[in-house]
């Protein structure tokens, strides 16, 4: 007896500890304009945009296209039923406010399966610095959000924008409807954006 409970007890002390589950695949909702500012809607559009396409360079995660998940738009959608529908570990959803003088974003990745939060972080910067504020945020992503779903590292992001017009305006374009006429001033905005920073 005595053999058998010291056997039992050096087992129990062999046992590896229960491994974090990874997240292998992300959905990036739309995000919410919580102030008054129309001016500003794009944002909701254009960041997760770019967000998606930050998070492609990390191997292991696969992103839902943001195509697929743009059209979540309305207030009350609820995260978790999109990544079912999605099928999908995880969700990324967000909200922004504008300040006076300054944009500040927070972010917040849900367990799909757990209906839990799996990390939340908040960034502000300048109104007129979005080249600013996407830097934070690809910070973040890369330093918080990537460990938290177990999914490793990302490779380096090799354009980075250099004019802050331009990168207004790409922003700007890739937010509007492709339905036929505004589709045609997103063109004319982003024909203006290449002009301005051709190496982006």
């Amino acid at each position: 007896l005595l053999l058998a409970a010291a056997a039992g007890w050096w087992t129990i002390g062999r046992q590896k500890p229960k491994e974090r589950r990874s997240h292998s695949s992300l959905a990036v909702l739309p995000f919410q304009n919580l102030g008054s500012d129309r001016k500003i809607d794009f944002v909701g559009l254009a960041l997760p945009d770019e967000i998606v396409t930050t998070l492609s360079y990390a191997p292991s995660l696969s992103i839902r296209p943001f195509a697929m998940t743009r059209k979540y738009t309305k207030p009350d959608v609820d995260p978790r039923a999109v990544g079912q529908e999605l099928k999908v570990d995880s969700v990324l959803a967000g909200h922004y406010l504008s300040q006076g003088e300054r944009l500040q974003v927070t972010l917040e990745a849900i367990d799909v399966e757990k209906s839990s939060v799996l990390w939340r972080d908040t960034v502000s910067a300048a109104a007129q610095d979005l080249i600013g504020m996407r830097e934070q945020i690809t910070a973040r992503l890369r330093q918080g959000l990537l460990p938290a779903l177990g999914a490793g590292s990302a490779r380096q992001d090799p354009g980075r924008p250099k004019s802050k017009e331009a990168y207004d305006l790409f922003l700007r374009g890739n937010a509007i409807t492709r339905d036929p006429v505004p589709n045609k001033e997103a063109i004319g905005m982003l024909e203006r954006s290449v002009a301005l920073d051709p190496a982006y």
